[in-house]
């Protein structure tokens, strides 16, 4: 499925290789964070610097991130891995990490209590050119809008504002927690 899609909207055989191959690595890179974990879980910050495709210099300095200590389950780990990735990607290719005063907020939170606790998760890109969005939803934009709130039976907010992109994803503690 992940290659079909790819090549759907890729503009050439190298650009399919190049997304494809990148999309294979994010994968790899949230196994790497389950197999560290024996497949019990995965820490959500630790998934995250897996997915950011910058080197450490740059965390800290252009990409900012907090939140409590959040424990997710393997399959919940995968999805937001290539959610992550995607905003990743798409930051570096064209959005806050593309411009070298922008930068990347991502910060998460417990909302709530008990059977009703969500994790709430925001990325925030400002400083980079301004979005502008093709009109078209590829790969990434359908993995983040329809695949990811199906899969943490959650939901999923993603916008191309004129100070930059922003995500906002929540999920039930329950669906999500390993």
């Amino acid at each position: 499925a992940m290659s079909r899609q790819t090549a759907r909207s890729a503009a050439s055989i190298t650009d399919f290789h190049e997304r494809f191959t990148a999309r294979l690595r994010a994968l790899a890179a949230a196994h790497d964070v389950l197999v560290k974990a024996a497949y019990r879980g995965a820490d959500l910050c630790e998934l995250l610097r897996s997915q950011l495709g910058v080197g450490d210099e740059v965390i800290g300095a252009r990409i900012v991130m907090s939140g409590p200590e959040v424990q997710l389950r393997p399959e919940a780990a995968q999805n937001f891995a290539m959610a992550l990735h995607e905003l990743s990607a798409n930051a570096l290719k064209y959005g806050a990490l593309s411009a070298p005063t922008g930068r990347v907020d991502v910060r998460w939170r417990i909302e709530g209590e008990g059977t009703g606790a969500k994790l709430a998760l925001d990325w925030t890109e400002l400083g980079g050119p301004k979005p502008t969005p093709s009109g078209k939803a590829g790969f990434g934009t359908t993995l983040i809008t329809h695949n990811l709130p199906r899969s943490l039976q959650g939901s999923v907010t993603l916008e191309h504002r004129p100070e930059g992109t922003r995500c906002h994803i929540e999920a039930p503690i329950s669906a999500i927690r390993a």
